[in-house]
């Protein structure tokens, strides 16, 4: 099981992704789970997805559980033979990568953010000055 840390430094839900093998129909098999709940809520929700272990190869492993819970956009993100090794791998390694991918989604998130509240502050300060000045006095980037 992997606690995903990001989830909780971004918006104080608690978020945890587990896998276990199964057996599906008299064959191994994969189950994944995504478990979450909101901040200072009792509820929570699961998102699970078992397969056989033949389709959890051919899926990519953990690459198919980003890709249905939108951390990445394709599964093209991962070269085939990517997607191979990590299927391929160790359970706790494919964990971590997911949690390592959803630290970089999220620390890019934050950056867009900063830029695009920044920007919308200095258009406000912008526009504050033309109405005190009376008038449009300010060059279209007040930082110029």
């Amino acid at each position: 099981m992997q606690n995903l840390q990001s989830w909780t430094a971004f918006d104080g839900r608690q978020s945890r992704l587990f896998m276990v093998p199964t057996i599906r129909g008299g064959e191994k098999g994969v189950l994944m789970a995504y478990i979450s709940s909101g901040k200072n809520t009792p509820e929570f929700g699961i998102l699970g997805y078992e397969v056989t272990e033949s389709d959890f190869l051919k899926g990519g492993g953990i690459v198919r559980m980003m890709m249905i819970r939108d951390t990445i956009p394709s599964m093209s993100v991962f070269p085939a033979s990517e997607q191979r090794r990590i299927a391929r791998s160790p359970f706790k390694q494919q964990l971590a990568l997911y949690n390592a991918v959803l630290d970089k989604l999220y620390e890019r998130n934050a950056r867009n953010f900063i830029a695009t509240q920044s920007a919308v502050t200095m258009r406000m300060m912008e526009l504050n000055y033309d109405l005190l000045l009376g008038g449009d006095i300010s060059s279209p980037f007040i930082a110029d």
